[in-house]
C-alpha cells in the first residue's frame, strides 16, 4: 500500500499486489474526507510510496517503483513515464518520497523538489518541471545517510518532510522503524517501532508540531 494526500481533501491510495508474471502492479484509488474509495484504474508497475507534487504540471502524482520515479495518471491509474535513478542509486532501490518545496531556477521556470530514499538509507533530493511537452528532473543530490536500511525490501516503507525534519517508516521485514532526520543539523534520531503485527505503515504526512517528546525531539508527523 502507498499512499498521498492530494487537492481538495481528496487523497490518492495504492495497493501492491502481484501481476500475471509476478511483477509488483498497484491499483490506484482516490480516498475522500470520509474515507470512501474509489478505484481509479490498475498500473503497469507497482507504486511504492507517493507523494502529491503541487506545482508539476497544475499538480501531479510522483511514485517510487524499484530504481525508477514514475508520473502517476490520476484519471487511469497507469503512468506516463518514469525516471531511472540507477546511476545514482545503483543497486539499491527507492523506497520513499516526498515533496518538499518548490523554487524557480536561473531560467525562472518553477521546479517542485522532492526528496528521495532509498533501500540503503541514502537521502537525496531531486528537482522536477515541465518544459514544453516534457517533465524533466535535476541530477539527484546525495544529502545524507539514515544508518538504516530497508535491506533487500523495497516496499512497504514511507517518507513525510515537514521541510526541518524527514520521517521515515522503515520496513525491514520484521518490523517498521519510525525515524528522524535534522535536515539542519544530520542528526537522526530512532523514534521506536510499530510492532511486529503492525505493518505496513504508509502514508505519513506531517501535521502542526506536537509538544517535545523523546529527548527534545519533536514529532510533527500523523500518519494515514
Amino acid at each position: 500500500m502507498a499512499m498521498t494526500a492530494g487537492p481538495k481533501g481528496v487523497s490518492y491510495a495504492a495497493t501492491q499486489e502481484e501481476g500475471a508474471d509476478q511483477a509488483l502492479i498497484s491499483t490506484l484509488y482516490t480516498v475522500s474526507n470520509g474515507y470512501t474509495l474509489t478505484k481509479v484504474g490498475t498500473s503497469e508497475i507497482g507504486y511504492t510510496d507517493m507523494t502529491w507534487c503541487p506545482n508539476l504540471v497544475d499538480g501531479s502524482v510522483l511514485a517510487t517503483y524499484g530504481n525508477y520515479v514514475a508520473v502517476v495518471n490520476t484519471a487511469t491509474g497507469n503512468y506516463d513515464g518514469a525516471w531511472d535513478f540507477s546511476s545514482s542509486i545503483g543497486s539499491a532501490r527507492l523506497v520513499g518520497i516526498a515533496y518538499a518545496g518548490s523554487q524557480k531556477d536561473e531560467a525562472e521556470n518553477l521546479l517542485d523538489f522532492c526528496l528521495l530514499l532509498d533501500s540503503q538509507g541514502n537521502v537525496w533530493t531531486v528537482g522536477f518541471t515541465k518544459e514544453g511537452d516534457d517533465i524533466l528532473r535535476t541530477a539527484p543530490q546525495k544529502l545524507t545517510n539514515l544508518g538504516f536500511t530497508t535491506e533487500e525490501n523495497w516496499y512497504f516503507s514511507s517518507i513525510a518532510t515537514d521541510g526541518a525534519y524527514l520521517y521515515a517508516s522503515l520496513w525491514s521485514g520484521e518490523q517498521t522503524d519510525l525515524v528522524a532526520l535534522d535536515l539542519n543539523s544530520g542528526a537522526v534520531a530512532n523514534l521506536g517501532n510499530f510492532g511486529a503485527d503492525v505493518w505496513p505503515v504508509v502514508g505519513l504526512e506531517v501535521r502542526p508540531a506536537l509538544p517535545p517528546r523523546r529527548s527534545g525531539w519533536s514529532v510533527p508527523w500523523r500518519l494515514l
